[in-house]
């Protein structure tokens, strides 16, 4: 506020300086070289005092939000589907098992409930940390818990079990997959994604 009533102070300055004539401010402005690195030097230097009475003044306080509400979105494709209609008959996803086979699958507050252990196919002895996000996007738009947060998915209720095939780069091999599919398999997944 300061910095800018400087500059107001200076142009009126120079308006008065002129008799009243603003076109002859601009154009001595556009004209003189020297005025034009006198003009820019005085607009740093009120800028720099600006700065320096803000940081210094204990007065002045930074504003934190305090009334933040935390909503639930319900994605645009789960409203056109008419996704809430299933879910108000009872059908949440709730006893399927489905696994995603992708890079992994990140422990996200959204998923708390429905993520499951896993099988990382690329080295066993790993856990299924999802390096690219890709893992932890789809699982979310699959089975995101109603719960006030974030984002709901279509099977709020789903069991979720993250297959990991792909690596940091999402790059994998067929051999991996297909070992993904033998576990899911296995462990009688009902649906592979």
């Amino acid at each position: 506020m300061g910095f800018v009533a400087f500059v107001l102070i200076a142009l009126l300055w120079l308006y008065i300086d002129f008799g009243g004539d603003r076109w002859g401010v601009v154009e001595m402005i556009l004209r003189y070289r020297k005025f034009k690195i006198l003009f820019f030097v005085t607009l740093v230097v009120a800028f720099a005092v600006g700065v320096l009475v803000y940081v210094t003044n204990s007065n002045v306080q930074d504003e934190v939000p305090t009334d933040i509400e935390k909503v639930q979105a319900i994605p645009w494709g789960i409203s056109k589907m008419n996704i809430p209609s299933l879910w108000n008959q009872g059908i949440t996803g709730k006893g399927v098992k489905v696994a995603i086979v992708d890079g992994g699958v990140e422990n996200h507050p959204d998923l708390v409930g429905n993520l499951k252990l896993g099988f990382n196919t690329i080295d066993p002895n790993q856990p299924t940390t999802d390096e690219t996000g890709h893992g932890t996007f789809v699982a979310g738009i699959i089975g995101a818990r109603n719960n006030n947060f974030g984002i709901v998915g279509v099977a709020p209720d789903v069991e979720l079990f993250p297959v990991k095939v792909l690596d940091a780069y999402d790059e994998g091999n067929l051999g991996d997959v297909s070992k993904g599919i033998d576990w899911c398999i296995d462990n009688g997944i009902q649906i592979i994604i």
